[in-house]
């Protein structure tokens, strides 16, 4: 197209000298958004977008295509709880939905709302309100939920009684729940919270996430938890020492007899682990046992009973499970119960029958089922042929099996159930097929892609079955590789716009995504 130049940005010299080096910074005046020309060149640039996009020939006609296949999108789930009952509690976001509620469907299928944040009285500065987690007591008559502003972390936790549908009188805000949620403790009065420190007046922003401090609460005394349990500095005698940007938190494992304290250490992906006996969880004299450190490269654990089962990438780049007795930690002389391998291990959840490991192999993820009592008998679980990738959607010390989520390039991944007795798979319905949730006609192709220094890549092609990969169909090729997480094999049906017109779409899983 003929189109204008845009906006001219004219760079203003900045240098500066870091480590006897010379750093040149001619954008920086753009970090000031209240100038007046910096102002008026973004509202140019805004401007001549909107200029360019608006005339590009059939972009209403490939929009309205995408809005009538977004308007029959399946609802996404999420945060699936199951309860030894049989009922399970999930996220629900229907396509056309801001905010995702929180739902409860009993054992024959009936579903309803049980926190819906669109009918919260809203925050005075205006906005919305989001869920960001939740969790039913261990006695099931009480649903913890976090409530956050605007899609902002600054999360309150409440409390709502089930028998009655109302909240209780509690809100405790300044949550950090993005690493831990807050647990239950068996006799479901109690439960942990981490919560960040309220920053003094007129302090940095950053000053608010220091010093976070882990509490147990009992439903009762009021709204200032004052149990420290698990703090920076001091606290329990035995308690570990942390760095001001630590996050510490507590999980209470169901039909465990111990307590986890939990130490991420900022954005990394190591974390810190301690136990401690869960009846002696805000004793004075309570003493927490070291598991592991940041140096022993733990991403991901699970508790059964008195052992703890660790996700470690030490002397195993692609990771490996190892176990260690809470009763007497050890991990230099843990027991290897999944070894590293081809496969990338990626988390581990327990369940009543066995250890259920996540697992890739490229984009391709699997899940294994690891018998406690006989490691050496892992199976992977079969996959239905038009969902090859699974993931764990949910899994419970009280139950047995999982639910698992299937993954696919070409349609809407299922949500099933796995039955440990007869190694079958059930569709649960929580995700219903909707009209383009399925298409006929693509198809998805791996393939490895050899990068600059030898490396072979992974990549996805997606496209219609009839269209030829011989480079005259236009592609759109994205990728995502950082902090160990890469982009998972799954559908979005209003690709479909793209795809049914031949186009091709390509994922690469570039390194820094962990597979």
């Amino acid at each position: 197209m003929d189109m204008p130049p845009p906006p001219v940005l004219h760079p203003h010299a900045v240098i500066e000298t870091y480590h006897g080096i010379e750093v040149h910074d001619p954008y920086r005046h753009l970090e000031d958004i209240a100038d007046t020309s910096v102002k008026a060149w973004a509202r140019g640039q805004a401007e001549y977008a909107a200029t360019v996009l608006s005339s590009i020939p059939g972009r209403d006609t490939l929009r309205g295509r995408i809005d009538t296949i977004a308007a029959e999108a399946a609802p996404t789930i999420g945060a699936i709880q199951r309860l030894p009952d049989g009922r399970l509690v999930y996220f629900k976001q229907p396509s056309d939905a801001d905010v995702a509620v929180v739902c409860l469907r009993d054992g024959s299928g009936h579903e309803h709302v049980l926190v819906d944040p669109a009918v919260l009285p809203k925050p005075v500065e205006g906005g919305h309100l989001a869920a960001s987690f939740f969790r039913v007591s261990p006695t099931r008559d009480r649903l913890m939920y976090g409530i956050a502003a605007s899609g902002s972390e600054e999360t309150t936790l409440r409390i709502r009684d089930l028998t009655t549908g109302r909240d209780l009188p509690i809100a405790i805000d300044r949550l950090e729940s993005v690493y831990v949620t807050p647990s239950w403790l068996p006799d479901g009065r109690s439960f942990t919270l981490s919560r960040r420190r309220l920053a003094e007046p007129g302090a940095a922003a950053a000053d608010a996430y220091r010093y976070t401090q882990a509490f147990l609460h009992v439903l009762g005394d009021g709204d200032e938890p004052d149990r420290e349990i698990f703090v920076f500095g001091h606290g329990a005698p035995g308690a570990p020492d942390m760095e001001p940007m630590d996050f510490p938190a507590v999980h209470v494992p169901p039909r465990s007899a111990w307590a986890i304290g939990q130490v991420n250490h900022g954005d990394e992906s190591d974390i810190s682990l301690w136990a401690l006996p869960l009846a002696d969880l805000g004793a004075p004299t309570a003493e927490w046992k070291r598991i592991c450190t940041k140096a022993d490269l733990v991403t991901d654990f699970a508790v059964h009973g008195d052992k703890i089962y660790l996700v470690t990438a030490k002397d195993a780049p692609r990771h490996a499970v190892v176990c260690t007795s809470l009763v007497q930690p050890d991990i230099a002389a843990a027991e290897i119960i999944v070894p590293a391998g081809e496969a990338v291990i990626s988390g581990a959840r327990a369940a009543a029958d066995a250890l259920y490991v996540e697992i890739s192999r490229g984009p391709v993820r699997g899940i294994l089922r690891v018998p406690y009592d006989r490691p050496s008998d892992a199976t992977a679980l079969a996959m239905p042929a038009d969902e090859p990738s699974a993931s764990i959607a949910a899994a419970s010390a009280t139950l047995p099996g999982i639910l698992v989520r299937g993954g696919s390039w070409i349609r809407t991944g299922r949500v099933h159930s796995f039955d440990p007795e007869t190694d079958a798979l059930t569709d649960t319905g929580l995700v219903p097929v909707g009209l383009f949730d399925a298409p006929d006609g693509l198809t998805a192709t791996e393939v490895l892609v050899e990068s600059h220094d030898g490396v072979r890549v992974p990549l996805s092609i997606i496209h219609r079955t009839d269209v030829c990969r011989d480079g005259t169909h236009p592609t759109i090729l994205s990728g995502y590789g950082a902090y160990g997480h890469s982009w998972p094999m799954q559908f979005t049906p209003t690709n479909l716009a793209w795809l049914e017109r031949g186009g091709v779409l390509a994922v690469a899983h570039v390194r820094g995504g962990g597979i």
